[in-house]
């Protein structure tokens, strides 16, 4: 299945590298991604003494399989190298989906607010253990923009 997923993302000019087997995926973001690095591993089983479930990669797009969790190092100090996953707030009910603590920004002298930037996306990820898909079950992993009603561009990393 995830030949077929990888073979489907030559698309137009753009060429991915696609592996011809599943044991050439050995570099994985949850291992190259984090400050002291990370590893993979089974989610029925939890992290080992040192390290510490990091959310964000602890899926998908972090292990390359749905059933495996990652394990971050912790720093030498002892203490984490990488924050907990982010409390989101709740979404706006009258434009798209926010996340995160609201905080005004200036830009060209004026204050922005929710909305101002609609053609932002926030590719999310599902959280290891949840099965319906919403916004309290995902954790933001990527950034994209909409250019089109049914097209979002973002990089390529974002999906493998």
């Amino acid at each position: 299945m995830l030949q077929n997923i990888l073979m489907a993302l030559t698309v137009g000019v753009f060429t991915f590298d696609v592996f011809s087997s599943a044991q050439q995926l050995t570099a994985t973001r949850c291992s190259t991604m984090l400050r002291y690095g990370g590893f993979c591993q089974d989610m029925r089983q939890s992290c080992p003494t040192g390290t510490f479930e990091y959310p964000t990669f602890s899926n998908f797009l972090g292990c390359l399989r749905t059933d495996q969790i990652c394990c971050a190092r912790q720093a030498d100090s002892g203490s984490l190298v990488n924050p907990a996953a982010p409390i989101v707030a709740s979404p706006p009910q009258d434009c798209g989906v926010g996340g995160g603590l609201l905080q005004s920004r200036i830009l060209g002298g004026r204050i922005t607010g929710p909305c101002d930037w609609p053609f932002v996306v926030s590719i999310r990820g599902l959280i290891r253990g949840r099965t319906q898909l919403s916004y309290a079950n995902t954790i933001h992993s990527c950034a994209g923009v909409l250019i089109a009603n049914n097209w979002v561009l973002t990089s390529p990393f974002c999906v493998l």
